[in-house]
């Protein structure tokens, strides 16, 4: 991703919005989001994120834990690796690894842009140059397999032990970051897989990821999956953006990708998440550095972050990467100022809460009432709850045991429980205590 106009979402993402909206104010249809029993909750590694400026300065690093690192945008990309064939420059992706391993975080490094001078189409236009300046071609497939080759080779060698994922391309249902075929990014796989297994048969290949909720978009890793055969991709990559629609906009959409890889035999790889994030308005100071979309308010931003997660956690998705840390426009940090946003102060109160905790199931009632079945890290029961934005009433859940309330916003507080919880947006962690 770069920060431009936030996508639109596509029409057929709409009508399945439509299809499941409620016929009247009395009922919903009821949904349930199930998780294999063996099926892990949330590990530490679930919880990625972006990391652009400053790498290697202490103060730059996340405050909050994570367990996940992508590395896109962050100037580590082939382009910036070998901007002339033969010279590579590897201090800024040095910076970041050794940074990555002094805090114990997983790297996910994505292989694709082409440099223009590898490129199929030098004179192309891509989401980061137009037609012959800089970033002209690198949307393009390489034109030779030899330089593909050789650049997946040198990277997988020098990290050998360091890097374990590496992603095959960003984003490659925008015309800003791909231009090829489906085809040409089997090629690609075949190739990079061949290498990178040479160098280290514990490396994983994750498949390029694919954008939008629409049904094309949906489909696009599975067809990728496909055509480049079994065992090349070892996981499948999406990106759940949603606009400025609340989470459960996925529920139209996002379960298609685990149908398309089952129709296609490919039901056993598991899905990440590689990067998604909300668009929030900017300060005074940076008004009109970007054509973004800016319609989510920092509330809103915390109150849908829990949601997300559970709901991206029950619909099979094993890894959830932010965009980005310190990012202006989608960051966790307040701009010029470095201070955590509401979202931010979510994040790590969910991820001190459920990190090592099971999910077992995501369930909506006809009302409109969502509960997530959790056991936390030392096997305590607990339940999510949340109003579903499609609900035409004031809603309450009966408590399930007595215990702890805990609200998802931010805010370290807990109460006992009493009969009934009042629900919101904002998601309620209802946790078994004895009395």
């Amino acid at each position: 991703m770069m920060i431009r106009r936030a996508r639109s979402l596509a029409p057929l993402v709409l009508s399945a919005l439509l299809a499941v909206a409620p016929a009247c104010v009395r009922a919903l249809p009821p949904v349930s989001l199930m998780l294999p029993d063996d099926a892990p909750g949330f590990p530490i590694v679930f919880f990625g994120m972006h990391v652009h400026n400053n790498p290697g300065q202490p103060e730059r690093w996340p405050s909050i834990p994570i367990g996940s690192l992508r590395l896109w945008d962050a100037r580590v990309s082939w382009p910036q690796l070998e901007a002339k064939r033969g010279e590579w420059q590897f201090a800024r992706l040095d910076t970041y690894v050794d940074w990555a391993q002094a805090h114990g975080v997983q790297i996910l490094l994505p292989l694709g842009l082409s440099p223009t001078w590898a490129s199929a189409r030098p004179q192309e236009p891509s989401a980061y140059g137009s037609a012959a300046g800089s970033g002209a071609g690198y949307a393009a497939e390489p034109a030779s397999p030899d330089d593909w080759r050789t650049y997946v080779r040198t990277v997988a060698q020098r990290y050998k032990g360091r890097i374990r994922y590496y992603e095959l391309w960003n984003e490659v249902t925008d015309k800003g970051f791909f231009t090829g075929s489906v085809v040409d990014l089997a090629s690609l796989a075949r190739v990079a897989k061949e290498e990178l297994k040479a160098v280290d048969p514990s490396i994983q290949l994750v498949g390029p990821s694919a954008v939008s909720l629409g049904e094309r978009q949906t489909a696009r890793p599975a067809e990728f999956m496909a055509a480049a055969g079994r065992g090349v991709a070892d996981i499948a990559s999406f990106h759940l953006y949603h606009g400025d629609h609340a989470p459960e906009l996925k529920l139209g959409m996002a379960p298609n990708i685990r149908r398309q890889l089952v129709n296609r035999g490919f039901g056993d790889v598991p899905m990440w998440n590689t990067e998604t994030g909300y668009y929030m308005a900017p300060p005074p100071a940076l008004v009109g550095k970007s054509d973004g979309k800016y319609n989510i308010t920092p509330q809103e931003a915390a109150a849908y972050l829990p949601r997300d997660m559970l709901l991206g956690r029950a619909m099979g998705f094993e890894r959830f990467f932010w965009f980005a840390w310190d990012n202006d426009f989608l960051g966790f940090l307040e701009p010029r100022t470095d201070t955590l946003r509401p979202h931010a102060k979510v994040l790590a109160q969910f991820i001190s809460l459920l990190t090592d905790s099971h999910l077992s199931a995501c369930e909506r009632d006809v009302d409109g009432r969502w509960r997530c079945s959790l056991r936390l890290k030392d096997g305590t029961p607990a339940l999510a709850v949340w109003s579903d934005p499609s609900a035409r009433q004031a809603l309450e859940v009966a408590a399930p045991w007595p215990g702890q309330r805990v609200v998802l916003d931010g805010i370290d507080r807990g109460t006992v429980l009493g009969v009934s919880v009042a629900l919101g947006p904002v998601v309620q962690l209802l946790i078994k205590r004895p009395r």
